[in-house]
């Protein structure tokens, strides 16, 4: 059943335009609330191949954007998606430690630089390999700490 709810979102996701940020916001909370919502993106920014294979990986280096409500911003001018700071409720929600959210709050620069060149590397050659290694290349330019954050936030 997982999988096929994941092939018709991958569908219906890969098909579908959203021409503002507010439609995008309600187009995916109508598909299925929060996690919709991080699936959404992360069928958007990644491709829809790679994240539909990555949810279904028991690998913990696989499927590393989608969302925890509120660590994603969609910018109302140019529809980019962002990761935002995180609080401590946040935080505790995604399992994360005290260190982790606070190198992911002070690296969310950098967070934000490596997943816009992962985004626009992977939208050049969509594929689940190349998604891997490029996010495997990517991760050194994060602290070990902000990394696993990003990854527990997104699972």
């Amino acid at each position: 059943m997982k999988k096929l709810q994941v092939a018709l979102l991958s569908l219906i996701l890969s098909t579908g335009f959203v021409s503002s940020s507010h439609a995008a916001i309600a187009s995916i909370a109508t598909l299925g609330g929060a996690y919709g919502v991080g699936l959404k993106y992360a069928l958007v920014g990644l491709g829809w191949v790679y994240a539909g294979k990555s949810f279904e990986s028991s690998s913990k280096k696989l499927g590393l954007i989608g969302v925890v409500t509120g660590a994603i911003l969609l910018d109302d001018k140019s529809e980019k998606i962002t990761f935002s700071n995180i609080g401590i409720e946040d935080a505790k929600k995604a399992g994360l430690t005290i260190s982790e959210m606070i190198a992911y709050n002070s690296e969310i620069e950098e967070i934000n630089m490596v997943f816009d060149e992962v985004v626009s590397i992977i939208a050049k050659q969509p594929s689940e390999k190349i998604a891997v290694n490029v996010w495997e290349e990517y991760q050194e330019a994060l602290s070990a700490d902000a990394f696993t954050a990003l990854k527990k936030l997104v699972k």
